[in-house]
C-alpha cells in the first residue's frame, strides 16, 4: 500500500511587519504569487504611494488566494501609529448617540480607517478612556457627544495624537472642535413661534448644567425677550422620554395656557408629545412643540415632530478633515447650521 504524501509549505523567515494574520503568508509570498515586486505590494497594504489599477487587482487577487491578511498590529509598530480612528462617546442608548456613531463609523471606514469605539458609562469620567485610546496608537481621536477637560484635552495633543471633538467643545479652546450651531436653531424656533402668534412659551429642557442645554436654553430665552416677550415657564429636568412625559402634566396643571414649547432634544419633545396623549383632550389640546436633533423616531407617524436637524454629515466630515492636520496646529472651533424640520407637531 503506497504511503500517503502530503504537501507542506516550506517555512520561511516572517517579519513582523509583513508577516499575514493566521495561515503565515507574507507580503513577499503575495508578491510572488502576483509576479509583482514586494515593494509594490507593501504600498498597496500601507494605503500609501501610487499603484497602478491593474498591479493592484493583481496584488489583491494573490492576496485573497492565499488567504492573506496583514498583521495590523506589527504595522502600527513600525509606523509608530495605526490606521485606527478611536470613537469616544457616552450615553449610548440615547438614540441621538447611535445615529452618530453609525454616521461617524461609515465615513471612517469609507476613508480606508478603521474604528475603535470606547463607550463610558453614564456617570463615569470620560477622560479615563483617553490613556486607553493612546495605547492603542490610534491615528486620532474623536470625541462623539460628550465633554473633556482642557487638561486631559491639552495632554492628548501633547502626545501627538490628533484629537477632535464633535458636538462639543472646549472653551479654552485646547482642541479643534465641531459642533451644531444651537444658537441658531434656537434662535429659529423662537422667532417662527413669534411669527405664529404665539406668547405664552415655554422651554423645557435637560440637564441644568449641560453644556448644550444651556447654549439652547439661553439662545432661546435671549431671542423671546428681545421681541419683548417673558418666557411662560422654564424646566429643566434631564434629556429624556421619561422626564418630557412628566414635563406635559406639569404644564397641564400648572401652566396650561402655554401656547408654544421648544423642547432641549427630541427624546423630550417626543415624551411631551406622549405625555399629552394620555390627557383629556389628548394631542389637539397640546401645545406647539419642537424638538432639537432631528432623531429617527422624529419623523416617525405617531410623533411627526418639527425639530431642529443637526448637520451630522457635514461635522463628521469636517471632523475626519481636521484628524488629519498635524498635531501641533492651532486648535479650530466650526459651528455648522442645520436647519428646520417641520412637520406636525409645529
Amino acid at each position: 500500500m503506497p504511503l500517503s504524501t502530503q504537501r507542506t509549505t516550506p517555512t520561511l523567515p516572517k517579519s513582523r511587519a509583513t508577516r499575514g494574520q493566521k495561515n503565515g503568508y507574507t507580503q513577499k509570498d503575495v508578491a510572488r504569487e502576483a509576479g509583482v515586486s514586494q515593494s509594490a505590494v507593501s504600498r498597496v497594504f500601507a494605503g500609501r504611494g501610487y499603484v497602478a489599477a491593474e498591479v493592484r487587482q493583481q496584488i489583491e487577487k494573490a492576496a485573497r488566494k492565499l488567504g492573506y491578511l496583514p498583521d495590523m498590529a506589527a504595522r502600527s509598530l513600525v509606523k509608530g501609529r495605526s490606521n485606527i480612528v478611536a470613537v469616544v462617546t457616552s450615553n449610548i442608548t440615547h438614540p441621538f448617540v447611535p445615529q452618530m456613531l453609525e454616521k461617524m463609523t461609515l465615513a471612517i471606514q469609507q476613508r480606508g480607517q478603521e474604528v475603535l469605539l470606547l463607550n463610558s458609562p453614564p456617570g463615569q469620567d470620560i477622560d479615563r478612556q483617553l490613556p486607553l485610546a493612546l495605547r492603542y496608537r490610534v491615528k486620532g481621536i474623536l470625541i462623539a457627544n460628550v465633554s473633556i477637560g482642557a487638561r486631559v484635552a491639552r495632554q492628548v495633543r501633547q502626545s501627538g495624537t490628533p484629537i477632535v471633538m464633535v458636538n462639543r467643545y472646549v472653551e479654552e479652546k485646547a482642541v479643534h472642535g465641531v459642533s451644531c450651531d444651537n444658537v441658531h436653531g434656537s434662535r429659529l424656533v423662537a422667532l417662527d413661534f413669534i411669527a405664529a402668534g404665539k406668547r405664552r412659551i415655554a422651554y423645557i429642557g435637560g440637564l441644568p448644567d449641560s453644556p448644550t442645554n444651556v447654549v439652547r436654553r439661553d439662545a432661546f430665552l435671549h431671542a423671546l425677550r428681545e421681541h419683548g416677550i417673558t418666557p411662560e415657564v422654564v424646566l429643566e429636568g434631564a434629556f429624556s422620554h421619561a422626564w418630557g412625559y412628566e414635563a406635559a402634566g406639569i404644564l397641564r396643571q400648572r401652566h396650561a395656557a402655554v401656547d408654544a414649547v421648544l423642547c432641549g432634544d427630541d427624546m423630550i419633545a417626543i415624551g411631551m408629545l406622549d405625555g399629552y396623549r394620555g390627557l383629556p383632550g389628548g394631542l389637539a389640546a397640546a401645545p406647539a412643540i419642537v424638538g432639537f436633533d432631528d432623531i429617527p423616531n422624529a419623523s416617525w407617524p405617531p410623533y411627526m415632530l418639527t425639530t431642529y436637524s443637526n448637520p451630522l454629515d457635514r461635522m463628521i466630515d469636517r471632523a475626519l478633515d481636521l484628524l488629519e492636520q498635524p498635531a501641533d496646529c492651532a486648535p479650530v472651533r466650526e459651528v455648522l447650521q442645520g436647519e428646520l424640520v417641520r412637520r406636525a407637531s409645529f
